[in-house]
C-alpha cells in the first residue's frame, strides 16, 4: 500500500485493490452467506464514514475475525486480506466510500449533503463543499443539547440550575451568612458542562475526554480480548492458494496461538502508519509505563457508552445584561424561562430605575417574559417541516411561598402563565415554541418530585431535537475539544495562531481554510464569537463571561475615579461621552483579563456597536454619509455633501456610549418635527411587534460614526431612544424609536426638499439595520424574510404606531387609505414616496407598465426565475404561495438541487392558481411583487431605464 500522509489520501491502486478484494471474497462465498458477508462490510464502512466509534470497530473486526470468517469458510490468507481493507477503510473514510459505490452502487455523497447543517449552507456553496470532504474524512455522531436558563431578575434561575447538577445539590458552604441570598445572583452568563449518566444525572464534567482517552479504550478493548480468546483453540485453516491479488507487503497481525493477538504485534503493526497510529503509540507507551494509571480510567459502569452532554447557560436576569445576552441565544437549545408565581404580572421591577438605557423606568414582570420570549423567536427560533424550534418550557418558582391552598397553587401557576400569553394572541408563531407542560417548583427542596419531572421531561425533550444525535466531522470533535480546554484553563480570548497551533497538536490537524469554516459555525451556533472579517478574522471571543465583563466596565459605575478627571466623568456621565482618559482609568481599574487585551476590547465594542467614536473632522465623510449602494450616488441630480462645523470638537477623539445616553426629554414633539421644509416621517416597523432596544442603540452608534451631532442651548441633541444630527449644511436628520418602531425625519432649513439626499440616508438606514441582523448567530430559517417592514406615516399623525402606511403597497395601488385620522382619507402614492422613495415612484410612472398587462408565458417565466436568485422565499411569499407549498416543491429532488428549477415550479403554480380563480396572472403584477420583494434600496436610474426591456 502507498504510504498515506496524515490526511489520508489514497491512490488508484488502493481503491482497485479494496474493490478486487472485497469482490473476490463475495465470490468465493456461498450465495447464502453473501449478505452476512455484506452486512459485516458496510457496517464497518458505516463506522468509518458516520460513527467513527473506535469500539465499535474494533468488535466489528474481532467478530469477523473468530467468527464470521469461519462461518463462511475464509482461510487464514483471505481473512487477512480482508483485515487490511477494513483497516485501509478506517484510516481513510472516503476510501469506504469508493468501495461501497463501486461494489454496492451506494453513494454517500447524497448523505454527506444531508447531514450538513443549515449555518454551514449560510456560508455558501464553498463551506458546504468543505464541509462535506471533512465529513468524508470521517464523521462521528454527537449526542448534545444546550439547556438556556432565562428570566428576570432574582427569579431563581441559578438556585433551579444547582438542584438540576449533581455536582450543586444541596451544596451550601458551611460557614455562608444566613442572611444572604445562595446561591448569589449570576452576574453575566454561567456555563456548565454535564455529563449524564446511567441514572439521568447530570454530572459536572471537568474536561471532556480527548481523543487520546477514546483510544485507550479501543487499545485496551483489544489486550482484554486475550483472556477471553486465550485457550480457546480457533481453526484458521490452510492458506488459500487461490488468491490471485497482489499481496501487499503490510504486515496484519495474525492470530497467535488460537487467535492471541499480542501487544507487540499491535505496536509493531501500527508503527507501518506512524502519522495516522501516532496517538496509538503514545497510549501504547503509556500503557506500558504507567499500568497502575490505566486502571484509574473514567469507570464505564457509570456512564453509558454512548456519551451525552447538557451544557447548561445560566443568564443573568439584571437588565444591564439584556444588551449582551442575544449573541448567544441559540436555536439547538431547548429553554426554561421563569417567572415568580408570588408577583403580579405588572409588578414592577425595582432595578430597572438603575440603567433606564437599557430599559425603561416602569419595567414590569410581564415586560421580562415578552422580552425573553421575543428575544428567543427572533434570534434563534426556526421552522424545518412544520416543526418549530427552539422549545420553551415555562417554569413557575418560589412555590413555597405562594400565598394560597397547596391545592390551589397549580390552578395559580397556569392562570398566571395564560394570562401572560395573552400578549401574544396575535402573534401565533411565538406561541409555537411554548411547550404544552409547565411546571412550578420549589427550589428549597433539591430532591422534590417537581424538580424531578422537569428534568426528566428535559430529557425526553433532548433525544427529540434535530441536533441531537448530529453527524459532524471527526477532526472538529479535537480541535472543539482544544477550545474547551482553553476555556477551563480561563482563556477567555484567543487568537487564530492558538487555535492553529492546537489543531497541529491533534492526530490529524486542519488547515486555515477548515479553521475558518470551524470557528464561523460555531459563531453561528452560538458558542464563540468570530467574524470573518479582514480586521476581526484574528481573534475569538470563547467565553460570553468575558464580553460582559467588559461590558460591564464600560456601564457600570466604578468607584475612586480620580479627582484630575472630574469634568470628563461628568460628560460620561450626562452625555455617555467616554474621553480618552475616563478611557484609561476604566482599564486600569478592570480586571488583568480586560486591560491586557485592550485593542482587541475596544476593536470588539466598536464592531458591535456597543460603542461609537465620531468621525474625524479632518477627513471630508463622503463614503460615511454616502455609502449606501454604489448606484445611488450616479442618481441624476446626486450633490456631495461636506461638513464644515466644528461644533463636535468637544467629542473628538472620544467615544459615545450609547446605552448610557439619558431617557429623551418630554418635549420629544418638538425635536422631531423642527422648523423648516420636513419629510413624512419614514417607518421600520419590527415584526411580531419587538424590537431589542440594543437594535436602535446599535444603529445609534453607527449615525455616530457617519454624521454630526446636532448641538443646540448648550447640549447635544443625543438622548436615549432620540437623536438629532447634520448630514449636510441644510439638512438635519431626527431618528427615534418607540417600542417596536423606528422613526426617521429629514428637516431642510431655507431650502427645498432634497429627494436624493433623503434616498441616500434611507438607503444608509436600511442597509445597517440589515447589517446588525447579520452580525447576529442565527439561521436563514429563522424566517424567510425580513424582521421589520418599511412605512410611511400620514402627516397629519404624529401619534406611535398611528397612521402607518405599507410602502410596498403602493407599489401596487395608487393611493392608500389612512384609518390613523379621524376622518379616513386618502393618501396619494407620490405624497407617500416622493421624497423617501423618488426612483421608485419615477419608475412606477413609466407608460411600459402597460405593455406587461400580459399573462406571461413560459420562457418569461424562466427568465425571471434568473433574475430572482437569493430572493426566491420572500419573492414566493410576496405572491402569494404558501409557505407549506413552497417547501413541499422545495424538497423535491430537481427543486432541491437547482434554485431557479424550484423557482420556475412555483411561478407556475402561481400561474396556474390565478387562472383557476377565474382572475389573470400579468407580467405586470410579478415585475411589481418583485418590485416590492427587493425592496426599494435596490433601484437606481440606471437599472430603471432598462427594467422594461428585459424579457
Amino acid at each position: 500500500m502507498a504510504e498515506q500522509d496524515v490526511e489520508g489520501e489514497i491512490s488508484g491502486g488502493d481503491i482497485e485493490e479494496g474493490v478486487n478484494v472485497i469482490n473476490y471474497v463475495r465470490g468465493i462465498i456461498a450465495s447464502q452467506n453473501k449478505e452476512h458477508f455484506d452486512k459485516i462490510v458496510k457496517a464497518v464502512a458505516k463506522e468509518a464514514t458516520q460513527e467513527r466509534r473506535y469500539k465499535h470497530l474494533t468488535e466489528l473486526m474481532k467478530s469477523f475475525v473468530n467468527v464470521v470468517a469461519l462461518n463462511l469458510g475464509l482461510g487464514l490468507k483471505d481473512k487477512k486480506q480482508v483485515i487490511r481493507v477494513f483497516l485501509r477503510m478506517w484510516n481513510t473514510p472516503e476510501l469506504a466510500s469508493l468501495i461501497m459505490k463501486n461494489v454496492y452502487d451506494e453513494d454517500n455523497d447524497e448523505m454527506d449533503e444531508d447531514n450538513v447543517p443549515s449555518e454551514v449552507h449560510e456560508q455558501g456553496k464553498d463551506a458546504v463543499d468543505l464541509y462535506v470532504k471533512a465529513l468524508r474524512d470521517g464523521k462521528e455522531k454527537i449526542n448534545r443539547i444546550r439547556l438556556m436558563v432565562v428570566g428576570m431578575y432574582h427569579v431563581g434561575k441559578t438556585s433551579l440550575v444547582n438542584n438540576l447538577i449533581k455536582d450543586f445539590r444541596g451544596k451550601r458552604p458551611p460557614n455562608y451568612p444566613d442572611g444572604e441570598q445562595y446561591p448569589p445572583s449570576t452576574e453575566g452568563i454561567e456555563m456548565h458542562r454535564c455529563r449524564i449518566n446511567n441514572k439521568g444525572d447530570w454530572v459536572l464534567d471537568k474536561q471532556e475526554p480527548k481523543l487520546e482517552k477514546r483510544i485507550e479504550v479501543v487499545v485496551e478493548s483489544l489486550f482484554s480480548s486475550n483472556e477471553t480468546l486465550k485457550g480457546e483453540p480457533m481453526d484458521v485453516g490452510q492458506p488459500d492458494q487461490r488468491t490471485t491479488y497482489e499481496r501487499h507487503e503490510e504486515i496484519i497481525p495474525e492470530p497467535n496461538d488460537a487467535g492471541f493477538i499480542t501487544e507487540h504485534e499491535v505496536k509493531k503493526n501500527i508503527e507501518r502508519n506512524w502519522p495516522l497510529h501516532q496517538p496509538y503509540l503514545d497510549v501504547i507507551d503509556k500503557r506500558e509505563n504507567n499500568k497502575q494509571k490505566q486502571k484509574e480510567l473514567p469507570l464505564e459502569e457509570e456512564f453509558d457508552s454512548e456519551k451525552k452532554y447538557v451544557y447548561i447557560w445560566d443568564f443573568a436576569g439584571q437588565n444591564i445584561y439584556y444588551t449582551t445576552h442575544h449573541f448567544f441565544l441559540n436555536k439547538r437549545s431547548i429553554y426554561l424561562l421563569l417567572m415568580d408565581m408570588t408577583k403580579d404580572l405588572d409588578s414592577r421591577v425595582e432595578e430597572s430605575d438603575d440603567f433606564s438605557g437599557l430599559m425603561h423606568k416602569g419595567f414590569t414582570c410581564l415586560d421580562a417574559f415578552k422580552f425573553w420570549l421575543n428575544s428567543i423567536h427572533l434570534y434563534s427560533s426556526m421552522q424545518d417541516q412544520g416543526e418549530v424550534e427552539p422549545t420553551v418550557i415555562l417554569v413557575g418558582t418560589r412555590k413555597d411561598k405562594m400565598n394560597c391552598k397547596e391545592d390551589e397553587k397549580e390552578q395559580r401557576k397556569d392562570e398566571l402563565f395564560e394570562k401572560a400569553l395573552e400578549s401574544f394572541k396575535e402573534t401565533p408563531a411565538i406561541l409555537a415554541h411554548i411547550h404544552r407542560r409547565k411546571f412550578l417548583i420549589n427550589n428549597l427542596d433539591s430532591n422534590s418530585e417537581d424538580i424531578q419531572k422537569l428534568q426528566t421531561e428535559i430529557k425526553e425533550l433532548t433525544e427529540k431535537q434535530t441536533s441531537w444525535e448530529e453527524t459532524i466531522p471527526a477532526k472538529w470533535i479535537q480541535i472543539e475539544q482544544a477550545l474547551n480546554k482553553m476555556r477551563d484553563d480561563k482563556m477567555e480570548l484567543v487568537y487564530m495562531k492558538d487555535v492553529e497551533e492546537a489543531s497541529k497538536q491533534n492526530a490529524v490537524h486542519i488547515d486555515k481554510e477548515g479553521l475558518e469554516l470551524f470557528l464561523g459555525t460555531q459563531h453561528m451556533l452560538g458558542n464563540i464569537l468570530y467574524f470573518n472579517e479582514p480586521t476581526m478574522k484574528d481573534s475569538i471571543i470563547l467565553s460570553p463571561e468575558w464580553l460582559i465583563d467588559v461590558f460591564k466596565c464600560f456601564i457600570s459605575h466604578i468607584s475612586n475615579k480620580s479627582v484630575r478627571n472630574t469634568a470628563e466623568w461628568a460628560d460620561y456621565k450626562e452625555f455617555a461621552i467616554l474621553h480618552p482618559a475616563v478611557l484609561n482609568e476604566i482599564f486600569e481599574n478592570s480586571q488583568v483579563k480586560i486591560n491586557q487585551h485592550r485593542d482587541d476590547v475596544l476593536k470588539y465594542m466598536e464592531y458591535l456597536d456597543i460603542m461609537a467614536k465620531p468621525f474625524s473632522f479632518e477627513q471630508i465623510p463622503e463614503q460615511d454619509c454616502m455609502d449606501a449602494y454604489s448606484e445611488v450616488d450616479n442618481l441624476a441630480g446626486a450633490k456631495e455633501v461636506f461638513i464644515h462645523s466644528d461644533l463636535n470638537t468637544k467629542i473628538k477623539g472620544c467615544y459615545i456610549v450609547p446605552c448610557r445616553l439619558q431617557a429623551k426629554p418630554e418635549n420629544r414633539q418638538k425635536l422631531v418635527c423642527r422648523e423648516g421644509r420636513n419629510t413624512p416621517v419614514l417607518c421600520f416597523r419590527f415584526k411580531d411587534k419587538f424590537m431589542p432596544p440594543a437594535f436602535f442603540h446599535r444603529l445609534l452608534a453607527i449615525c455616530i460614526q457617519s454624521y454630526e451631532v446636532t448641538r443646540e442651548g448648550g447640549r447635544f441633541l443625543l438622548f436615549n431612544g432620540l437623536a438629532v444630527f447634520n448630514v449636510s449644511d441644510s439638512a438635519v436628520l431626527t431618528i427615534w424609536y418607540e417600542e417596536y418602531v423606528i422613526y426617521s425625519r429629514m428637516t431642510f432649513i431655507a431650502t427645498t426638499i432634497e429627494s436624493t439626499l433623503c434616498t441616500q440616508i434611507r438607503h444608509r438606514l436600511h442597509k445597517e439595520l440589515m447589517a446588525i441582523l447579520g452580525l447576529l448567530p442565527r439561521s436563514e430559517k429563522i424566517a424567510m424574510s425580513k424582521p421589520f417592514e418599511e412605512f410611511i406615516q400620514c402627516p397629519n399623525v404624529s401619534e406611535h404606531n398611528k397612521g402607518l402606511l405599507r410602502v410596498s403597497q403602493f407599489i401596487y395601488d395608487k393611493s392608500i387609505t389612512c384609518s390613523g385620522c379621524s376622518t379616513l382619507h386618502q393618501i396619494d402614492r407620490k405624497i407617500a414616496l416622493n421624497e423617501w422613495y423618488k426612483e421608485t415612484y419615477n419608475l412606477l410612472q413609466e407608460e411600459e407598465w402597460r405593455q406587461l398587462e400580459r399573462v406571461p408565458s413560459e420562457r418569461e417565466l424562466v427568465k425571471m426565475s434568473e433574475e430572482i436568485g437569493k430572493d426566491c422565499w420572500l419573492f414566493g411569499i410576496e405572491i402569494g404561495i404558501p409557505y407549506v407549498d413552497m417547501q413541499n416543491l422545495r424538497s423535491q429532488q430537481d427543486c432541491k438541487d437547482n434554485n431557479k428549477t424550484f423557482i420556475f415550479m412555483y411561478l407556475m403554480k402561481w400561474k396556474n392558481d390565478v387562472e383557476k380563480k377565474g382572475h389573470k396572472p400579468t407580467m405586470a403584477f410579478l415585475r411589481k411583487a418583485h418590485l416590492a420583494c427587493r425592496g426599494p434600496p435596490q433601484l437606481t436610474r440606471r437599472n430603471m431605464e432598462g427594467y422594461f426591456v428585459r424579457i
